[in-house]
Formats: structure tokens, C-alpha cells, sequence
């Protein structure tokens, strides 16, 4: 096989020189196009800018004549006014010196009769300047006429002279457009031919990164099942029809607890250190501290390793407390950083570290359970609760083996019997499910039902323990929606209405239990439970959530 590889890689030498002489023959085409297009877009741009600039010359020199020919229009204006003034002033001066001279005249006559003549000439006069006065008032209302038509009328050889010049603007206009739309034209063929050329280099160079790849050994992804959570299975449920990129971005984020999205976005979500969030009451105990905290980015690994020593240590601890007693977790969690560390700012650094941690790998059901209870949203209960009825199943195991003659192994239908006899309310489906996780952790007729129960040194359980813990949870879910929907959808629930809705969804469930999920649901003692309390419903169904809840009795039918 490897004498065949190496015969292919040969075959394959000649291709690859032949590609790499395309590449850079495409390299040389595509930077003589760019050096081209470089030069001709340089001319293009100045021939443009020229252009521009005479065309912005004429507009100027349009806009100066057009002034000129406004100031002179103000100009002929103002001197037809002095005009028609003086015009004015002249014929009543000539008037007042005939009248002057006509007296002198009538004061010289000898007699009568140059008087009669006298006045005859005077009465001739007058008529004379009546009909002068009238001519002048039609040539006055004839001259304001054609003021009115010919006011913005400019000389005509002004009018010929600037209709030449815009002719001639307009044509180089119309030359220049033409001009325009032509380098337009060559300049989108070039980029055009660009472009091609550009498409054709990255097939080229797509075509080499397939022959670089198919030339390359693959990783046997197959070996990633044995150690990704969940088994082989769920790895191929992951890896089914994903690259190799993708799937690198997959192992990433199994390993790193991060989401994959932020990883194929190349970003890094963890700080080089936290801010402290106070010291106030409100702030547990392990995280109180003003200042900034060193991020150790904590690996799932041993994120896992702190959870299960904490566990143990603080079932040591309240093992020693009277009456069942419990410490908080969260107190609990300082007490164990200070025994373990001693120094001050090493507790806090670790605990912000654990919390941290905690809050990236919440998807993992273990971390997420820890770190639920660390922020009490779910009872500590919980977890005892599942560590009990483990144990009893354990128990159980080694009681039917006892009487098989304590071989240490069980058949499949004893284990079976034996699953159904302990969760009787558990449907046929859910318990094919069981068996299938049996069967995936030890096939075989004969089950080591010890190895079923066995965990790591991580803390993680095989997938039988896992399936009993996820159907643990969805029929814990399953049976507070259905003790919201007995409450008919109110806002708000009484301590009747609760009580008679837990009865008639679990009926066979005890008084004694019924009075506990009360006291949880209201969050007060049974005997201090009053009737006419009440309390929204989201936050009764949030309190059943978080605390350990699960049906006693088979449904009702």
C-alpha cells in the first residue's frame, strides 16, 4: 500500500509543477491587466478632470456675461431716467421763457388792435401747446410701451456673439459626453476581463488546494468516539457529513466546553482576568472580593476532578452534622477552598475560576447540577436524592445476584425483571431505553452490573447511570406540567388548589409527601400553611423545579 502511495505521489510530482507554472503564469496576466488598467484609468481620470475644468470655465464665463448684461440693463435704465428728467425740466424752462416773452410783448403793444392781433396769438399758442402736450402724452405712454416690451432685450450683436460662443461650448460638450461614454465602455471591458481573470485564478488555485488535499493522508476521525462524551455514537451523530475543518471546531469545543459558534468565529472569550463582584451580603462568601481576580481558564477535566472532591469532602462533612443537616454548598465551598489552600487570594482566585468553569460546561448534566445548586436554583436534595435511589438500585442488583448465588453478573431478563420491578411507573419505551444503554455498556448476555455503576476519575458515569438520570429528569418535568395544567392555567394558586392538584394528578401519593411538595411550593413549614395564601403560579412551578420532585403513583386514567 505505501509503494502505491508513493507511485501516486509520483505520477502526481509533474502535475504539481505544472500547476504551480500555471499559478504564475496567471500571477503574470492578471499584474500586466492591473498595469494596463492602471495606466489607462490614470489617463481616463485626467482626461476627465480636464474636461470638467472647461466645462466649469464656460459656466463661469456664462454667469459673468450674464452679469454684465444685468449691470448694464440697470446702467441704461438709470440714464433713460436722468434722460426723461432733464427732457422734463428743459420743456418748462422753454415754457416759462414764452411766457416771459409774450408778456414783454403784450406790455409793448401800442393800441388795440396789436392787442386784438395779441391775443389772437395767444389763443393760437394755446392750441398749439394743447395739441404739443397731447403728441407728447402719446409719445410718453408709446415710449413706457416699449420700455415694458424691450426692457431685457440686449444689443444684438452681445446676443450674436454669446449665441456663437454657447454654440460652441455645446458642441464640445456633446464631443466630450461622446468621449466619456466610450472610456466608460473600455473601462467596464476591462473589468469585465478582470474579473475573469480573477475567477480563473481561484478555480486554479481551488483545483490545486483539491489536489494538495487528495495528495495528503486523512486523520482517522473514527478514534475521536473513544474519548468524546457520549461514546461512538454520539461522535458520529457530530461528525456525519461535516469537513475537516468543521470537525476540528467540533473537538474544540467538546474539549473547551465553549460554543461552537464563538469558536468558528476565531474569538477568544476568556479574559486574562475577572472583576471581583464586591463584597456585599449578596455575594457568596467564596466570591467576595473588590479588585481583579486571574483567569486560569480552567479545563472540563478538571473542572470535573474539584466537583467530585468536593462532593466527597462535603459528604464527609455533613455525615457528622445531627439530624440529616446540610451546610449550604456555597458555604461549604469556602470552607473546603480554605482548607485546601489556605492564602486568601488563592481561595478567591479558585473560586472564581470553579465559577467560572462551571457556568462554560453547565451543558455537561453533572457540572450543570453542581453549579445549579451553587447559584440555589435547584435543592442540594436533588443530588442525594439521585445518589440514594442509585444506590438502591445497586442494592437491588446484588440482592437478585445474592440469590443467583452471587456470581457477580446478571443475565439480561434478571436485569431486565429486575429494572422493572424497581421503577414500576416507568413506561415500556423508557425501559427499552434502559436496556439499550445496558447493552451499549456491557453487551453480552451476561451483564457486570458493578461496571454499570462504575465511574472514572473524573466523576462521569457509563451511559446506563446517564439515560437514568436524563429520564429522571424529563418525568420530574413531565409531572409538574402536569400539575400546572390540574391548576386550569390561573395566575395565582391557593393551598387548596394546590393540594387538590397534586392529588389528582398523583393520587397515590402519600400526605406526607404531598405536605412536602407544599412546604417547598410556598416555601414555608406544613403547619404554618394558611388557606387563603396565595403565590403566583410561575413562581410555584419554578420552586417544584428546582426542588426534588417526582410522581409516586401511576397516572390516573
Amino acid at each position: 500500500m505505501l509503494v502505491h502511495q508513493r507511485e501516486k505521489i509520483r505520477e502526481l510530482e509533474p502535475l504539481k509543477s505544472m500547476l504551480v507554472t500555471v499559478s504564475e503564469q496567471c500571477e503574470k496576466k492578471l499584474l500586466a491587466v492591473k498595469q494596463e488598467e492602471k495606466s489607462d484609468m490614470l489617463e481616463m481620470k485626467k482626461e476627465n478632470q480636464r474636461l470638467q475644468n472647461k466645462i466649469s470655465k464656460l459656466r463661469e464665463e456664462q454667469v459673468s456675461l450674464q452679469v454684465q448684461v444685468e449691470k448694464l440693463q440697470e446702467e441704461l435704465a438709470a440714464e433713460y431716467l436722468r434722460y426723461r428728467n432733464e427732457c422734463d425740466a428743459r420743456k418748462m424752462l422753454i415754457a416759462d421763457i414764452n411766457e416771459l416773452k409774450y408778456q414783454q410783448e403784450d406790455a409793448k403793444k401800442p393800441n388795440a388792435e396789436e392787442e386784438g392781433e395779441g391775443k389772437e396769438d395767444v389763443t393760437f399758442l394755446k392750441l398749439a401747446l394743447k395739441k404739443a402736450r397731447e403728441d407728447l402724452d402719446a409719445k410718453n405712454l408709446k415710449l413706457a410701451a416699449m420700455e415694458a416690451d424691450y426692457g431685457d432685450v440686449v444689443p444684438r450683436r452681445d446676443f450674436e456673439r454669446l449665441e456663437a460662443q454657447f454654440n460652441k461650448s455645446q458642441k464640445d460638450m456633446e464631443t466630450f459626453t461622446v468621449d466619456n461614454q466610450k472610456l466608460m465602455q473600455e473601462h467596464n471591458a476591462i473589468l469585465e476581463v478582470h474579473k475573469k481573470v480573477v475567477d480563473q485564478r481561484d478555480q486554479y488555485a481551488q483545483d490545486c488546494e483539491q489536489m494538495r488535499r487528495s495528495a495528503t493522508p486523512r486523520p482517522h476521525w473514527e478514534k475521536c468516539g473513544q474519548f468524546v462524551e457520549g461514546g461512538t455514537d454520539r461522535w458520529n451523530e457530530l461528525s456525519q457529513a461535516r469537513s475537516s475543518d468543521e470537525l476540528v471546531d467540533i473537538l474544540l469545543a467538546e474539549m473547551t466546553g465553549q460554543d461552537i459558534a464563538i469558536i468558528q468565529a476565531g474569538m477568544n472569550t476568556g479574559a486574562e482576568y475577572f472583576t471581583g463582584q464586591g463584597t456585599g451580603p449578596e455575594v457568596p462568601k467564596f466570591l467576595r472580593y473588590e479588585g481583579q481576580v486571574r483567569n486560569r481558564r480552567l479545563g472540563k477535566r478538571d473542572t470535573s476532578l474539584l466537583i467530585k472532591d468536593i462532593w466527597q469532602e462535603k459528604a464527609a462533612h455533613d455525615a457528622e452534622k445531627p439530624d440529616g443537616e446540610r451546610d449550604d454548598l456555597g458555604e461549604f465551598l469556602y470552607q473546603y477552598l480554605q482548607r485546601r489552600f489556605g492564602v486568601e487570594n488563592m481561595i478567591i482566585e479558585w473560586g472564581y475560576n470553579l465559577y467560572d468553569a462551571c457556568g462554560r460546561y453547565s451543558h455537561d448534566p453533572r457540572i450543570g447540577l453542581f453549579y445549579g445548586i451553587l447559584q440555589k436554583e435547584i435543592d442540594e436534595a436533588v443530588h442525594h436524592d439521585q445518589l440514594v435511589m442509585l444506590e438502591k438500585l445497586y442494592n437491588a442488583f446484588t440482592k437478585v445476584d445474592l440469590a443467583a448465588g452471587n456470581q457477580g453478573a446478571l443475565s439480561r431478563a434478571d436485569v431486565e425483571q429486575c429494572l422493572r420491578s424497581f421503577f414500576p411507573l416507568k413506561e415500556d419505551e423508557s425501559m427499552e431505553a434502559l436496556m439499550k444503554a445496558c447493552e451499549q455498556e456491557a453487551p453480552g448476555e451476561s451483564v457486570q452490573y458493578k461496571n454499570l455503576f462504575t465511574e472514572d476519575e473524573e466523576g462521569r458515569s457509563g451511559p446506563f447511570v446517564d439515560k437514568i438520570r436524563e429520564q429522571e429528569k424529563l418525568e420530574k418535568t413531565m409531572y409538574i406540567k402536569a400539575i400546572e395544567n390540574a391548576l386550569g392555567g390561573s395566575s395565582e394558586v391557593s393551598v387548596p388548589d394546590l393540594r387538590q392538584a397534586i392529588q389528582s394528578v398523583d393520587p397515590e401519593a402519600s400526605a406526607e409527601m404531598v405536605d412536602k411538595y407544599m412546604g417547598r411550593a410556598f416555601n414555608t413549614a406544613v403547619d404554618q400553611l394558611e388557606t387563603g395564601t396565595k403565590i403566583e403560579t410561575t413562581l410555584l412551578m419554578k420552586r417544584l423545579q428546582s426542588g426534588s420532585v417526582r410522581r409516586l403513583g401511576a397516572k390516573p386514567k
